[in-house]
Order: structure tokens, then C-alpha cells, then sequence
């Protein structure tokens, strides 16, 4: 997925925020009418459609910042379309989608005060394939950063969660990855160093405690 939103530096904000301007490239693109909808409005005007209730964050879950836009994702193509990803990137991509049975993608922008964030979850054909998804995701993002630009954090009480700071001087963000049941989630937030980490773990564990609810 580009960088899903890769929050870091780069042409805006790399939610995998990170840098490069996108997770894996980004979601800003413009979006393949036929495989997305979208809702834009401010705060508590905007929702997750009802069949991701609990899958994506709600206002305030991740400290401060609130909804401004939802997409939806009904076909792999539609989904890797909406990244700035290089062609063989983009083949890639696919590839690994089609493979691990890809059924749908939600994707939240958050704002708060000027400062972006992410929440998007991704639907595969079984709990092994979300696990993979997770693999390879999270080997593109060390492989964007680098040495340099990479850089792993702790994220407590979710089982396999994998924190991760993407970009450099220029512009980092911070981000938490994992797998569980069906579902691949990556949840963003602009900037880095504590602060940001300890609101997206905790941000990770309301999410966590939603699904299992």
C-alpha cells in the first residue's frame, strides 16, 4: 500500500507518516470513483461506515484529533491506485493483495490542530494472509526508511503490534502496525519521539479492546 498515509516528511504527510509522502507512497491520488466512496466534513459530522464500527478510530480515540475524511476500498486495484507508488511498487503490491484474498480497505484522515493522522484497516481472506499483509507492509516501510529514516518503537498490550517511526530531519511521523483475525490496521500520527508513541499505543489498545469487545 504506498505508505498508507505513511506520516513522515516528503510530499505532505507519509502516513505510514513518515517520510516520502505517503504510506508506501500515500493516499493521496485521486481515488478510483468506482472503488471508493468517501465522506468528508469536520469532527463529529464525519463517521466510519457501520461495517468497520469498531475496526476504525472514533473522535478523540487517538488524543486531540478528529475525523475529516473516510474512503473506502472495494477492489485491490481501486486501493493501490489511490498510492503514489512506483509501477514495479505498485505490481508488488497488487501482487501481495491478490495473493492473500484482499476484500476490502477503510481509511481514515485525522486531523488535529494542523497535525495529521491515520487509521485504516484492511480485510483479507484469513488470519494467516492479514499476517502476511502485516510482513510485507512492514518490510516496504524499512525498506522506504532506511538506515537513517527507520526506526522501531515498544507498543504494549496488543499481541504482535509492531511500532515504527518513519523519516528524518526534514519531517517524521510515528505509526503502529498489526494483525488480528482477518484484519491488517496501521494507526499514524504526524511527528515523533514520546508523545506521539505513547498516544498512538494508546490509541492501539482502545482499538484493540473495540474488536475483542
Amino acid at each position: 500500500m504506498g505508505l498508507p498515509r505513511l506520516l513522515a516528511a516528503g510530499a505532505g504527510i507519509t502516513l505510514v507518516l513518515g517520510a516520502c509522502g505517503g504510506a508506501g507512497g500515500g493516499h493521496h491520488a485521486a481515488p478510483n470513483p468506482a472503488s471508493i466512496t468517501t465522506t468528508t466534513g469536520a469532527g463529529s459530522a464525519v463517521h466510519p461506515p457501520s461495517e468497520f464500527a469498531g475496526r476504525l478510530l472514533q473522535n478523540n480515540e487517538l488524543t486531540g484529533f478528529l475525523i475529516t475524511d473516510v474512503s473506502v476500498y472495494r477492489t485491490a486495484g481501486g486501493f493501490v491506485s489511490s498510492e503514489q507508488l512506483s509501477p514495479s511498487a505498485a505490481t508488488a503490491e497488487t501482487r501481495m493483495l491478490a495473493g492473500n484474498g484482499f476484500r476490502v480497505a477503510a481509511k481514515e484522515d485525522l486531523d488535529h490542530q494542523g497535525m495529521a493522522g491515520l487509521s485504516l484497516v484492511e480485510r483479507f481472506g484469513s488470519p494467516a494472509a492479514a499476517r502476511e499483509a502485516l510482513r510485507f507492509y512492514v518490510a516496504k516501510f524499512r525498506r522506504v526508511g532506511g538506515a537513517n529514516e527507520f526506526a522501531f518503537f515498544p507498543v504494549a498490550g496488543v499481541p504482535g503490534a509492531v511500532g515504527f517511526r518513519l523519516g528524518g530531519a526534514g519531517g517524521a511521523g510515528s505509526n503502529v502496525a498489526f494483525a488480528d483475525g482477518d484484519y491488517y490496521y496501521l494507526l499514524g500520527e504526524e511527528g515523533s519521539g514520546p508523545g506521539p508513541q505513547n498516544s498512538l499505543g494508546a490509541a492501539t489498545r482502545r482499538l484493540y479492546h473495540h474488536v475483542h469487545a
